[in-house]
């Protein structure tokens, strides 16, 4: 392409980094100065035009700045002088979970709508290293149609990137950003002449329409009028190309008539900062649990709303609690004050979790005070708040009194239909006399209702009532009728999946390694074995419920506690590290998984799954070239970007997967290498990008779980949904909890109150509307085919609508008197507006 026939599209940004260069605090403070620094560029020069990265900013602004502030600024924005990008903030995409991804936008550009009215079509991403499967289709979902990042995409500027149902959405990056400052736009004239057609001539052919972004913005940098001057200037002069200061919606509009004809690339674009998470172990765990707590009270709290029928909702916890952990997931891990930030995100996430159990525990509590048992006995309900049949090892608390003056002396366990089931007592409880209070119990319950519940009762008997259980533990290992673990000393030997016939380990399975690790918090660079786990010592708990092995060693002074656990009648292993971290610094630590297996990777991503090694040929970092010369690579010791290949975020599990078999690896944590054995990566004490002034210690206590489950037929997302959602039990509810019980209706010992018939459509999301009006429900189909489904629910209702994920309604679906039938698209999301 000729240059004289190209136009060059200045765009001045913000990039305001909730971290990175401070705590939040200084931050936000930098944010607010950028903020009321626009507002005096826009004053001072009409034609200047400024493009707000994320809502976030807005909403902080909104909350700190005076009235006539935001008035001004929320009418540049409806002028068109100023563009705001509909993401919540810059959100390092791969590794959230897909209700928390899904949020991003309810809390940007939904909030920037409901409040302001403004409907935004741009969204930009900055900095954030990788792109997710399925964000096309996010953003379309969101009415969000023009999108520039600017690293992933190694290939053409402007393409059209779509995700496996098909949606599209119009793309372009830049392979870098602040590059008005490299390239002297805040200088001079004579900076930009050298250095403009230097830069132009370098990515000739990735320009591939008339027309190009140069950004200008960079870190907390503040809107200067002296780039609309130089482009004055250089346009006075005759220079070519010509250059525009424009908004994105202007660029957009320049450019999507060409979109017919730009290259269609599928697929994610994976990390290349895979390594973050393992700065902050505890916050990925935490963000991951506190999710999943949100989602399981977002669902039973909705429930009971509509049985109680009160219309109390605690929207505002909720709404707290998801703009927190949304936070955390912000692109930038580390930086200046990273340990204070790092410090603020675990405390964000673990009071997210907590929040979502104890309103979770409140909404069961009330849903069981309706339920009427059909069996004598004390009751024990079990919950499940996921959308499969559920399962798990469950505990409670029985308290004899409840029994009177008349308990027998012992008690045993059935489930509703008077079989005897299994179970560990797990204490015996006692008053301060020493007298008898209750026992601690434990046993799998199997089979619970999606989102609904099942009965167990406790029954006393003056005799021990001895039930048989299938699980065995031996002097070096244990069983049930799926799988024998055995340990040689402290080591894994092996795990023999019985049904099969095959062990499923090969040596070192579940030890650890300590590398040498001396590079950035970006490179892959392995050097020397620091240390290799000891020996230590192991024994076994026994039970009827539960059985587990429990070995003790150390790794660099480091103490170790691991735990690899068997249950009765089911076909799952549970493992758990535990690590007391007290290694040096410029140290990686490693888990060895060898699975036996001659296949394929699967792996999570938020709203899909990855065969790895997929096919990724326009997968790429920044421009490196663009940004540091040879001396500043070498400093930085840029990542071997085919290394980090191998290397990927994950969300709940990787499947290991052959003709007919699979192994299923669920996982709390999210960072993993594929190369040659599998290996997770829970954490390193490195520094950051670079900077020895700024490095991670990571000593204390960490821990993170494992489960392993093998077959012919899994179900890899229920499954990994499963992992991360315990079932609930009630024993002596509060019937005092309603006092309109008596309105309420009752409930059987068994229900289910929304089911879907095909396990291949996965619910993410039940929720009150944003607006209160109905509820919402998000559902996708996590399969390569088309589904035609029924949802059945247990619930009235009055219409159903497709929504947008704005929650916007857009279109009624016919239903029934209970459900409603969908067709699903391929990988498609569905939202739903349920009216009650």
């Amino acid at each position: 392409m000729k240059f004289e026939d190209l136009t060059v599209h200045v765009i001045p940004h913000s990039h305001l980094d909730l971290s990175w260069g401070g705590g939040y605090w200084l931050c936000r403070l930098a944010s607010m100065d950028v903020m009321l620094r626009l507002l005096n560029c826009l004053k001072s020069d009409p034609e200047y035009k400024y493009t707000i990265e994320h809502v976030y900013a807005i909403r902080r602004f909104a909350e700190h700045a005076s009235g006539s502030e935001v008035d001004e600024l929320i009418e540049a924005i409806r002028d068109g002088r100023v563009d705001v990008s509909g993401l919540y903030h810059g959100t390092e995409e791969n590794l959230p979970g897909p209700e928390n991804l899904a949020r991003q936008f309810l809390l940007g550009k939904g909030w920037l709508k409901r409040r302001f009215g403004i409907d935004t079509k741009i969204a930009w991403s900055m900095d954030t290293p990788g792109h997710t499967l399925q964000m096309p289709q996010l953003l379309k979902k969101s009415g969000i149609e023009f999108y520039v990042i600017s690293c992933g995409c190694a290939g053409p500027r402007l393409f059209r990137w779509a995700s496996p149902d098909g949606s599209e959405v119009l793309t372009y990056t830049i392979g870098a950003y602040n590059l008005s400052h490299f390239l002297g736009l805040r200088s001079s004239i004579d900076e930009m002449k050298k250095k403009i057609p230097w830069y132009l001539e370098r990515i000739r052919d990735l320009i591939n329409v008339k027309a190009s972004i140069l950004d200008d913005g960079g870190d907390w940098s503040k809107p200067d009028l002296e780039t609309l001057n130089n482009i004055r200037r250089w346009n006075e002069a005759g220079n070519k190309p010509a250059l525009k200061i424009s908004t994105t919606t202007e660029f957009y509009e320049a450019v999507k008539g060409d979109a017919g004809g730009a290259p269609l690339l599928k697929g994610e674009m994976p990390t290349t900062w895979v390594y973050t998470p393992t700065h902050y172990p505890n916050v990925a765990v935490w963000n991951r649990r506190a999710e999943y707590s949100l989602r399981a009270a977002e669902i039973m709290e909705t429930l009971r709303m509509i049985l109680y029928g009160d219309g109390l909702y605690p929207k505002s916890e909720f709404t707290r609690c998801w703009e927190q952990i949304c936070r955390v997931m912000e692109h930038n891990w580390g930086g200046r004050d990273g340990e204070i930030v790092g410090m603020e995100r675990e405390h964000a996430c673990r009071a997210a979790y907590h929040v979502g159990r104890d309103i979770l525990r409140s909404a069961i509590e009330h849903i069981a005070s309706l339920i009427e048992p059909k069996s004598k006995g004390l009751a024990i309900h079990v919950f499940n708040p996921t959308g499969s049949l559920g399962y798990g090892y469950a505990e409670e608390n029985i308290d004899v009194r409840m029994y009177g003056e008349e308990f027998k002396g012992h008690i045993y366990l059935t489930d509703s239909d008077g079989n005897p089931v299994p179970f560990d007592l797990i204490e015996r409880i006692e008053n301060e006399d020493g007298s008898l209070r209750g026992f601690r119990i434990g046993f799998v319950a199997k089979e619970i209702p999606p989102y609904g519940f099942r009965t167990y009762y406790v029954r006393d008997s003056d005799v021990e009532v001895d039930v048989p259980s299938a699980l065995e533990a031996f002097e070096d290992s244990i069983e049930n009728e799926y799988y024998r673990v055995k340990v040689d000393g402290c080591r894994v030997s092996e795990i023999l999946d019985k049904v099969h016939g095959r062990n499923l380990v090969g040596d070192g399975f579940f030890e650890l390694k300590a590398f040498s690790d001396r590079t950035i918090d970006l490179k892959d660079n392995i050097g020397e074995v620091l240390g290799e786990e000891e020996e230590g010592e192991f024994r076994i708990k026994r039970g009827k419920a539960k059985s587990k092995i429990i070995i003790e060693s150390s790794i660099l002074n480091s103490h170790v506690r691991k735990e690899i656990t068997l249950y009765e009648s089911l076909r799952i292993i549970d493992l758990s590290l535990a690590i007391d971290w007290r290694g040096p610094k410029y140290c990686q630590l490693r888990v060895n998984l060898p699975f036996r297996f001659n296949g394929k990777y699967l792996y999570e991503v938020p709203f899909g799954r990855v065969r790895f090694p997929d096919k990724i040929d326009y997968w790429a970092p920044y421009g490196v070239p663009l940004r540091y010369d040879a001396e500043q690579i070498e400093r930085f010791r840029w990542p071997n970007i085919e290394s980090l290949k191998g290397l990927r975020e994950v969300q709940n599990w990787i499947e290991m997967r052959e003709d007919n078999y699979g192994i299923l690896l669920c996982t709390d944590s999210s960072t993993y290498d594929f190369r040659g054995c599998l290996q997770h990566v829970p954490l390193r004490t490195v520094y950051s990008c670079g900077d020895p002034l700024l490095f991670y210690n990571r000593r204390g206590s960490y821990r993170w779980s494992y489960r392993i489950i093998t077959g012919v037929d899994i179900n890899p997302e229920l499954e990994g949904i499963l992992f991360m959602t315990p079932l609930e039990t009630v024993f002596s509810w509060r019937r005092d909890l309603c006092r309109a019980r008596r309105k309420t209706p009752k409930l059987p010992h068994e229900y289910s109150f929304i089911r879907i018939e095909d396990e291949s459509i996965i619910i993410t999301a039940l929720k009150r509307a944003e607006d209160d009006d109905g509820i919402v429900l998000r559902a996708y189909n996590a399969s390569d085919e088309e589904r035609t489904v029924n949802i059945k629910m247990n619930i009235p209702f009055r219409r159903v609508y497709e929504a947008n994920l704005l929650e916007e309604p857009m279109e009624e679906i016919p239903s029934g008197r209970d459900g409603v039938r969908l067709r699903f698209k391929k990988w498609e999301i569905k939202t739903l507006r349920i009216i009650t």
